[in-house]
């Protein structure tokens, strides 16, 4: 895995700028699920610290995975310098390839393309012909990157879900959404009386006089 990351660094500066954009984008999406669950959720330290991992985790994932892409389109080229290489052996193309074949073939794909060396295997074409080991190449590179990306895709889903539960579990809310407040309450020395009474009070006072 750091063989393949060292090589894309050095060797495919795009990959890693999608990596890091995909990712964003993913976490910004995240975000936005949150809030949409508890519109006045405030994120906690927890929740940022939380998220920060799982943005770098993200990027590591996502660089990785566009790699593996990079490396399924260029299985084609594989294929035709492996197709070179063994046209230009003295062995026939119908005779069956043996291990130590298989390996020098393999290892010289690996000098000519870098970004392959942790991943391409001279096993792949051993009990093949050395008609068909072009093909079975490239068939079992592409495979191979499959299987990858579909493990990278998991453990992305994984970091994502763990962001979400612990940001959903940490979040504080504003309390002016659920706490009702209650009418301000007068004391008894504060009360007025109704304004019959007082018409009342009046009218006595007036046959008194």
């Amino acid at each position: 895995m750091w063989g393949m990351l060292t090589e894309i660094l050095r060797l495919s500066t795009g990959s890693v700028v999608w990596g890091v954009l995909i990712a964003l984008a993913v976490m910004a999406l995240l975000v936005l699920i949150v809030r949409g669950w508890r519109r006045d959720a405030a994120f906690t330290p927890v929740a940022y610290a939380v998220g920060t991992v799982v943005t770098l985790l993200l990027m590591f994932q996502c660089t990785m995975t566009v790699g593996a892409l990079k490396i399924i389109n260029m299985a084609d080229d594989c294929e035709a310098i492996v197709q070179h290489l063994v046209d230009n052996s003295n062995i026939s193309l119908d005779s069956k390839v043996t291990t130590e074949q298989a390996g020098d073939i393999a290892s010289r794909l690996a000098d000519q393309i870098p970004l392959l060396r942790p991943y391409i295997s001279g096993e792949w074409s051993v009990g093949t012909t050395l008609r068909e080991m072009p093909h079975a190449v490239a068939e079992q590179l592409r495979s191979s990157m499959r299987s990858y990306i579909v493990h990278r895709l998991l453990w992305s889903l994984a970091f994502a879900v763990v962001f979400v539960v612990v940001a959903a579990m940490t979040v504080e809310t504003s309390g002016q959404s659920f706490t009702r407040h209650a009418p301000p309450s007068r004391s008894d020395s504060g009360r007025t009386r109704p304004v019959g009474s007082r018409a009342k009070s009046t009218r006595v006072s007036r046959r008194r006089r």
